[in-house]
């Protein structure tokens, strides 16, 4: 396998809007992570949203904040029916001038709570500014992405400012938080194996470990996250694994074993299955 294999969705896009209205059930495709950030704003409906490591309740006017390589998934919930605005954008779009700077355009993606519920207020000029963008997009007028910049930016330090003055995270989180006991242990059991992928895990070992049947785990894992258990580990240890090629000078061989493969060859083939999507 090539050590320059690119990165799951990495795209020639600096900046992309995307607007999605859906009837009846529906999950968000497995294997989800990338290397740029994402704002997701409901527009109706309920979803849970399974970030990193936690599900959360995501309500009609909730900010959903998803930061670089954090694995995530919707899932459906009270109401079988959403309708969403999304942005995807790479860092480099904001042309980022001091870490400063930084800090404010990025404060959002970095807090550990990434969902923020707004008042009518705030999810009125939200829904137009990033109604404004998709606008933007689809005309593409003349200094269009310079537009989308500026709506961008002003996105952005709006949310800052935000959290910052009112401390919406903190008010807030306890309501966003699943406060569900099953949504709790599989959170905890998702922090385990985010800890310990590069050891052997099984679904029986696992379920051993938290002292629940195989069987059960294995449902609610799939129920509460959106995805299979042994489709999630290999989700993880592909992601690090990745990290590792990037930035290190290992072989191919060390980095399978680093990240908890049993051989090269399997890492092989779940790395292409992953990453290929």
């Amino acid at each position: 396998m090539d050590k320059t294999a690119s990165l799951q969705s990495n795209s020639d896009f600096s900046i992309h809007i995307s607007h999605s209205k859906k009837q009846g059930y529906f999950t968000m495709r497995s294997n989800h992570y990338h290397d740029h950030y994402e704002i997701y704003y409901l527009l109706d409906g309920e979803r849970n949203y399974f970030i990193k490591d936690k599900i959360y309740s995501v309500k009609k006017g909730d900010l959903v904040f998803i930061n670089k390589y954090d694995i995530h998934k919707t899932i459906d919930g009270a109401v079988p029916r959403h309708e969403r605005l999304l942005i995807n954008f790479k860092e480099e779009f904001l042309d980022i001038n001091s870490e400063e700077e930084r800090k404010i355009l990025l404060y959002c993606f970095k807090t550990g709570r990434p969902i923020i519920r707004l008042n009518e207020s705030d999810q009125t000029f939200v829904k137009n500014l990033i109604s404004q963008m998709l606008k933007e997009q689809l005309t593409e007028g003349p200094g269009y992405l310079v537009m989308l910049k500026t709506y961008l930016l002003q996105l952005l330090v709006f949310v800052y400012r935000l959290t910052e003055q009112k401390n919406k995270l903190s008010a807030d989180f306890a309501d966003i938080n699943a406060n569900n006991t099953i949504h709790k242990r599989i959170s905890e059991i998702v922090q385990y194996i985010n800890g310990h992928y590069n050891e052997p895990l099984s679904l029986s070992g696992v379920a051993d470990i938290f002292y629940i049947s195989p069987y059960y785990l294995s449902r609610l894992f799939k129920e509460v996250t959106g995805f299979n258990f042994i489709e999630y580990i290999n989700l993880v240890r592909v992601r690090e694994a990745q990290k590792l090629l990037r930035k290190s000078n290992a072989k191919i061989i060390e980095i399978a074993q680093m990240v908890g493969f049993g051989s090269v060859a399997h890492f092989g083939r779940v790395f292409k299955s992953i990453t290929s999507l």
